[in-house]
């Protein structure tokens, strides 16, 4: 099975169980950061077995814990667009680009699997649960927060609808952010 299609399966079930996973972190002016992620594990998953399929060379595992039926991880990483170097989040893309004086990231996020899209259906229309939840402080304020997006001075909040998510085959989340004053001084 490839990584994908289990991951793909992984988000239905969680859609279905708790209304998806949820993310918060940090990004810092270099590009590195810090993550936390709430989402219910693999089938037969073990604090080690998902300590292993989180780390890679460019992402830091501080700590695995499970709490109640859904696993907490932490992560730190040195470049968010190499987070897919693990494989826990071989299934994401991440692209950070300097455009002017402003950044502008994009995260690119696969729909579930074909099979849990009419559960979602179901359940979107039932009113029951919620899409994936990500919060990012970023180190300067944000310009533009994109679809789904909020903005609150630095940080951005994107809550992906249940209805959208079962529809889409890939969700595009979007931010632009200004230059941060320290990283400014270095591209001069």
């Amino acid at each position: 099975m490839s990584s994908r299609a289990h991951f793909g399966g992984l988000l239905g079930a969680v859609a279905l169980v708790t209304g998806c996973f949820t993310v918060d972190g940090s990004l810092d002016a270099s590009g590195g950061g810090r993550l936390t992620i709430l989402y219910p594990p693999p089938k037969h998953a073990t604090v080690q077995s998902e300590t292993m399929r989180l780390r890679s060379e460019h992402v830091r595992v501080e700590s695995v814990e499970t709490v109640g039926d859904q696993t907490q991880a932490v992560v730190s990483f040195d470049d968010v667009t190499k987070l897919s170097t693990a494989a826990a989040f071989d299934w994401i893309r991440i692209f950070r680009e300097q455009d002017g004086v402003n950044w502008r990231l994009r995260i690119v996020l696969p729909g579930p699997e074909p099979g849990y899209r009419a559960l979602l259906r179901k359940r979107a229309a039932e009113g029951i649960g919620h899409g994936p939840r990500i919060t990012l402080e970023l180190p300067s304020p944000v310009l533009d927060a994109g679809r789904y997006g909020v903005a609150d001075g630095s940080r951005v909040t994107w809550q992906i609808p249940t209805g959208d998510y079962a529809n889409e085959p890939w969700i595009q989340l979007t931010v632009t952010y200004a230059l941060a004053a320290e990283s400014a001084a270095h591209s001069m």
